[in-house]
């Protein structure tokens, strides 16, 4: 208690004075000690206060603050007036000493609970930093493997990154869920957002170039992912994200998960190129096997036309000497004649074959195109039907070339009069065009019968009409030894036009369309000296 404790002698003057002041003060609340020299004297001062007083302990001859309260009860001594307060005075205080006892059986049991509880503390303190020590492991081996992964999966997207297929993956529903640059830059896409989300068919697989719709039932894409069977498609298109198609080549994969199939993956890359690569094969085989052909008919003419040749040489002078010999009023003259003006035909019938075969004799010299055109224009102009107008566009200067004149006078004649005929009743062009260009072995490769062309500069001679055209099948066959669409014609014409121009080391190029026209392009290298 934090009250102040005022000790009361009454046999000492000083006790006697503080007892007076006590009297006459208002003291609430405060326990004090009284040393009376025997219970009657106390009883007279506290006679006045019992109203004021909670309980008192009195106590002979010692004081009170020496020895412990449990100690003297049994010395205690009352004044019959003060029984009923003193008892209830002491058995406050039995009360407060038994409180006392039994906070001190409390304090022993907290000491007892304390020492336990810090036993147990310390092995709680013990399996913390036990299990702290675990997680902090744990945590460090998580961040590792995570770290780990991390590397992991950045490696990856480099590698599907930098890879030269195209790669993009979709969910059951065919919706993009990742796709790679390659992917992206193919498609004409450039940044990832732009396809995640969107469905792929729609986007790049739904028609063929020709407009066709693809339904999404017949995609061999989804096919493959929702029947959980792998597929390898080639020749297919996707689109871009300007319009434009292309050829590709792809490979489908279903992705699973948990036994689930949840989407799948599609490997891809356009074969543009390789289409383009493989049509060229194709044209050269095409060609190769064409040039064969020729070159085994050109033999097989070559060798006809030289015993024909002999043939007819003994044919026509025979028929000469017979008509010197004979007389001029004979009937046989105009038979001798019949048989010379055949075997003429004959003659340049041979001539044609072997203008095919290419071992026709050429003189050769330095020529030039325009002025051989510019000299033939009005043999020419009657050779043509009265429908067709002829028109000149010349290039000058042009470079000059190593030819036989009369070789390309028949050139020139044979393609100018097929022109006619192709333009037929109705009024039409025909267009004769000069220049020069440099030509590479790719392009030299497009033409017919190029052997082993030469880079370099070509001098051109381009005839051109608007007449009824030719369709590809006939196109193909137009240099062949006797192909005609012509009722009276030998199919000789373009086969001799084909062969003076191997023999001039050239190429000719054909083009055609019904309805439309038809464009013959000699090319002949022009000489060293020569410039466009």
């Amino acid at each position: 208690m934090n009250q102040r404790l005022f000790s009361l002698c009454t046999p000492c003057p000083e006790g006697f004075s503080f007892c007076g002041e006590f009297r006459s003060r208002d003291f609430r609340s405060a326990p004090f000690a009284l040393h009376a020299p025997s219970p009657e004297a106390a009883g007279e001062f506290l006679g006045s206060h019992l109203d004021r007083l909670a309980g008192v302990i009195l106590v002979p001859g010692e004081h009170l603050s020496t020895r412990m309260l449990a100690e003297q009860l049994s010395l205690i001594t009352f004044s019959p007036p003060l029984f009923p307060y003193l008892a209830d005075f002491a058995g406050h205080q039995l009360r407060q000493l038994d409180q006392l006892v039994s906070n001190e059986e409390n304090t022993a049991r907290l000491a007892l609970e304390h020492e336990r509880l810090s036993g147990d503390n310390r092995r709680a303190a013990e399996e913390f930093e036990q299990f702290r020590s675990s997680l902090l492991r744990e945590i460090e081996e998580r961040r590792m493997a995570e770290r780990q992964l991390s590397d992991s999966e950045e490696q990856l997207r480099q590698l599907i990154s930098s890879t030269g297929e195209a790669i993009y993956g979709i969910d059951i529903d065919g919706n993009c869920t990742f796709a790679n640059e390659s992917c992206l830059s193919n498609l004409g896409y450039e940044q990832i957002g732009d396809m995640l989300g969107r469905n792929m068919h729609d986007l790049i697989h739904y028609s063929t170039p020709d407009g066709t719709l693809t339904p999404v039932e017949e995609c061999r894409i989804y096919k493959a992912f929702r029947e959980g069977v792998g597929v390898k498609v080639e020749g297919e298109y996707f689109w871009r994200r300007d319009g434009t198609c292309f050829p590709v080549e792809y490979s489908s994969y279903p992705i699973r998960k948990d036994e689930a199939i949840v989407g799948g993956v599609v490997i891809w890359r356009d074969i543009t190129e390789r289409k383009r690569a493989e049509e060229e094969r194709r044209t050269l085989e095409q060609q190769l096997l064409h040039a064969q052909k020729l070159e085994s008919l050109g033999v097989l003419a070559g060798g006809i036309a030289h015993d024909f040749n002999n043939i007819l040489t003994t044919i026509i002078g025979n028929a000469n000497l017979a008509l010197m010999r004979i007389n001029p009023e004979s009937p046989a003259v105009e038979n001798l004649h019949r048989i010379e003006l055949a075997a003429s035909q004959a003659a340049e019938l041979a001539k044609q074959m072997l203008a095919y075969s290419g071992k026709g004799k050429f003189l050769v010299e330095r020529l030039d195109i325009n002025r051989l055109l510019e000299e033939m224009l009005h043999m020419l102009e009657v050779s043509i039907s009265e429908n067709a107008l002829l028109r000149f566009n010349l290039t000058r200067p042009l470079p000059p070339v190593e030819a036989d004149v009369t070789q390309m006078r028949q050139i020139i004649m044979n393609l100018v009069i097929n022109a006619s005929e192709a333009i037929g009743e109705r009024n039409g062009l025909i267009t004769i065009t000069t220049g020069c260009r440099e030509c590479t072995s790719d392009y030299l490769k497009e033409a017919w019968l190029a052997k082993s062309p030469v880079d370099g500069l070509y001098v051109y001679l381009e005839i051109s009409d608007n007449g009824c055209g030719m369709d590809n099948e006939t196109l193909v066959k137009i240099f062949d030894p006797f192909f005609t669409t012509k009722f009276t014609g030998r199919g000789l014409g373009m086969a001799a036009v084909l062969g003076i121009v191997r023999g001039h080391h050239g190429a000719i190029k054909a083009s055609s369309e019904p309805g439309k026209g038809t464009t013959f392009q000699i090319l002949l290298p022009a000489t060293l000296a020569g410039r466009c």
